[in-house]
């Protein structure tokens, strides 16, 4: 096999220029998507990390961790969020409960490599009846990688673990499974399928509705080819039955209630999200070089059209299709919010679903009109695309490559960057854990990349991850102290024994309000631990605190005043 493929290479030019094509695409890909696999390694808890468990410590075997998880899901699902596959893995397979780091970086690197692998497959069978080459295909996801991977980066996919229970892991399912429909025929094959697309549909509502709509595109394209058979159906019947139980379930009705006590508002979330994908377009079209993006699919399709004979009235459809796919994605966080906007999280689905949907349309089109564009066009088109390569990065910085996340990713891993962000944030826990003051102070906090994950301890103790972080670790409050004072509504004053230098046996603190008068704290006490004086709004004053040498309270060492 191997010797006959030598010899094939050897003598076949026509072969040869293919293979080199192929491996340099593979390359690309590579290229676009490594640095995100690599930098999932050094994923740090965040967030609901900490706040969405049922317990803090677990030492159990893993059929009483799997119970644990469905009761979790269960109780989630009846007042929380419907998103039952979700609720259920992030407790199964949190780090917290089982393997620690070790393990988060095993389930970060495993999830990054999912959803890559999840995205080839998808693609491969989606276009597989479109186009024939091999260097056509591999062309077309290069260029999805790069349209939902090269301009934004997407923190809270690849490296918050909350994030991948809550949206990757159930899109990668999703992938695998419309994967195995349009690639498979095998009985077997869609009873996996429907197992795992019934899993993805209790991830988000995001990613059960473009589950649900990308298995009717299916069914539809099926039909069109006179393909369509009763397993088809049936997986997308069983994707649809667990996405109602998602959209149905009780807990969604009582978080939204939360959000939006003015109840749902179906027509105003059809509008918001018409109007976020029209936001994503106008962003990837005019601030990035998407556009060639655009070029090199329509190129594609104008390829493939002239080696078949086009069906219009298919494409015509599914170019409608694919054109309401965004708008379908994003429906559900509009619906959710009672707003258009939304997290990191649920902006990628719409970028990733867009960016397929553009492709897609633009492939088609290629196909539809190939009949009026010869070989002088595509050198045309490489000419533009030349030109554009040249040209823009001088008027627009998202042009360069040096702006691209996947390089800027790779170059902050080179540096040690997101190492050295990996390593603060764990320090910066394991204080918090060996603290004894029941209010913890943390000074330093990792430098900010706007290409990874940030520590979002705030300054306001209230802060609901500063509060989930202290319910954790057993704390009173957690707090990013820059500065003594820290005002947001109330005012909060933080003292620590390290801002003193003498012996604190004996110290007095007392509140001087402009307003209330003086308050008496502690009088030649013990000032052991952390303090945290919290002032009404609007108050004005200083807090005072005096160190002295002995309990009677004549000799003075140390004095200490903070206005505020």
């Amino acid at each position: 096999m191997i010797k006959k493929l030598l010899i094939k290479l050897k003598e076949d030019n026509a072969f040869r220029i293919k293979c080199v094509q192929s491996v340099l695409l593979v390359g690309i890909i590579m290229a676009i998507t490594l640095p995100f696999i690599l930098a999932a390694s050094m994923t740090f808890y965040r967030g609901d990390d900490f706040g969405q468990l049922p317990m803090t410590e677990f030492d159990g075997n893993i059929i009483e961790l799997f119970l644990v998880a469905l009761r979790y899901a269960k109780h989630m699902f009846l007042n929380w969020q419907g998103a039952y596959f979700s609720m259920f893995i992030n407790v199964f397979l949190h780090p917290i409960l089982g393997g620690g780091l070790l393990q988060l970086r095993i389930v970060m690197i495993v999830n990054a490599l999912a959803l890559v692998i999840g995205i080839i497959a998808f693609l491969w069978g989606l276009c597989r009846d479109e186009i024939s080459s091999l260097q056509g295909r591999l062309l077309l996801i290069m260029c999805c990688f790069w349209g939902i991977l090269g301009f934004e980066c997407w923190y809270q996919i690849f490296y918050w673990y909350s994030g991948a229970a809550g949206y990757t892991i159930p899109l990668s399912l999703l992938l695998f499974a419309l994967a195995i429909v349009t690639m498979s025929d095998k009985k077997f094959h869609y009873f996996a399928a429907g197992g795992v697309i019934f899993c993805a549909s209790g991830g988000s509502q995001a990613i059960a509705g473009i589950g649900c709509y990308w298995m009717l595109m299916i069914i539809i394209a099926k039909a069109l080819k006179k393909k369509l058979s009763l397993k088809d159906i049936l997986v997308f019947g069983v994707g649809v039955i667990g996405a109602l139980l998602n959209v149905l379930a009780p807990g969604n009705y009582v978080r939204h209630d939360i959000i939006d006590g003015s109840g749902l508002h179906f027509f105003r979330a059809i509008i918001y999200s018409f109007s976020e994908v029209v936001a994503t377009g106008e962003w990837l079209l005019i601030d990035t070089p998407f556009i060639i993006i655009v070029v090199i699919a329509f190129a594609i399709g104008v390829i493939a059209g002239k080696r078949k004979c086009v069906d219009r009235t298919y494409a015509y459809i599914m170019v409608l299709l694919h054109g309401i796919a965004p708008i379908v994605a994003y429906f559900p966080v509009c619906l959710g919010y009672s707003s258009g906007g939304g997290p990191n999280r649920c902006r990628f689905v719409l970028t990733f679903v867009f960016t397929i949907s553009a492709v897609m349309i633009l492939v088609l089109l290629g196909e539809i009109f190939a009949g009026f564009f010869n070989m002088s066009h595509v050198k045309e088109a490489v000419v533009i695309i030349t030109l554009l390569i040249i040209i823009m990065p001088i008027e627009r910085d998202n042009w360069k490559l040096s702006s691209c996340i996947p390089y800027r990713t790779m170059m902050a891993l080179t540096d040690g960057e997101i190492q050295s962000c990996y390593h603060t944030a764990n320090r910066i826990y394991d204080t918090i854990r060996e603290d004894e003051n029941e209010d913890v102070f943390i000074y330093e906090l990792p430098e900010t990349l706007d290409i990874f994950l940030t520590m979002d301890i705030q300054e306001n103790p209230n802060n609901l991850i500063n509060e989930e972080c202290a319910a954790f670790f057993g704390k009173n409050s957690v707090q990013y102290v820059s500065k003594p004072v820290y005002k947001n509504g109330d005012t909060y004053v933080r003292i620590a024994p390290s801002d003193f230098e003498h012996d604190l046996s004996y110290v007095s603190v007392f509140i001087n309000s402009d307003t209330a008068g003086t308050e008496t704290v502690q009088v030649l006490k013990p000032f052991e631990k952390n303090m945290v004086l919290q002032i009404p709004e609007g108050e004005t004053g200083s807090v005072v605190v005096y160190v002295f040498a002995d309990a009677k309270g004549e000799d003075m060492l140390e004095e200490l005043e903070i206005l505020f």
